[in-house]
């Protein structure tokens, strides 16, 4: 089993949106609308993580849908990494052999990129490891460091206040991994992390260099880095709007 585990406890401030930000139209179909389309051929399952007060709003919205799902709920705001874990607790996450997860903004992600990811699946076989599509951009928002031997060592975070270059690796918002990588080695990794010095939350983006310390990382660059666009703000909805050939 395949499954898309979505962290959407989000309001959309900044969206200025009455509705969960997973509901929030785009173009006139909610977010998860373009999740739902994007990606319903590869995987068996959406998780949803979100919010406990939106949970009516959304099993709604979902069981129009008539795809499975499941729903799992974050109490606290307390980052991305946190969110992934409440996923533990639906039963499909346990049994799966892949799990994918994206963010719930980041609906401009291309077909041809998830059609890689299987492939890059059907390299590693039955061997555990992470995929990982990247974008090089000017002014990045994160920044993969690797060593000489292309291995990530670092990650930095403009969000935490770190330093970043002029031009950078950022991630895509999407990342593929075996689910032993995401049911053992992000719950070891969950136990020894600390909350973020800028956030203060538990972020998942340092689980990657943590990670290919460890494991095999596959990594490969889009083709178009406003495939890379989480929807945060109108700037971001109108910049990716051209992108979106989904529905």
């Amino acid at each position: 089993m395949n499954v898309l585990v979505i962290p959407a406890a989000g309001r959309g401030s900044r969206l200025k949106s009455t509705y969960p930000k997973v509901l929030h139209p785009v173009a006139g179909h909610a977010m998860i609308d373009y999740l739902i389309r994007r990606y319903q051929n590869v995987v068996d399952r959406f998780v949803l993580v979100i919010n406990p007060q939106d949970e009516r709003i959304i099993r709604e919205h979902m069981e129009s849908t008539q795809i499975e799902f499941g729903v799992c709920f974050q109490h606290e705001p307390t980052g991305m990494l946190d969110a992934l874990l409440q996923s533990y607790n639906d039963s499909g996450v346990q049994n799966a052999d892949k799990i994918w997860i994206t963010w719930c903004d980041q609906i401009g992600i291309s077909q041809r990129t998830v059609n890689r990811i299987c492939e890059h699946f059907r390299i590693l076989g039955n061997q555990p490891g992470l995929i990982l599509p990247v974008a090089i951009k000017n002014n990045p928002y994160i920044h993969f460091k690797r060593n000489t031997a292309n291995k990530i060592i670092q990650v930095l975070q403009r969000r935490e206040g770190d330093s970043m270059p002029d031009l950078g690796e950022n991630d895509c918002g999407l990342f593929a991994m075996s689910a032993d990588v995401f049911l053992k080695d992000l719950k070891d990794y969950s136990e020894i992390t600390n909350f973020g010095s800028g956030t203060g939350e538990r972020n998942f983006l340092p689980f990657i260099p943590w990670y290919h310390r460890r494991g095999q990382i596959l990594s490969f660059e889009i083709d178009n880095h406003l495939e890379s666009i989480g929807v945060n703000d109108q700037h971001d909805m109108n910049e990716i709007l051209d992108t979106l050939d989904i529905l």
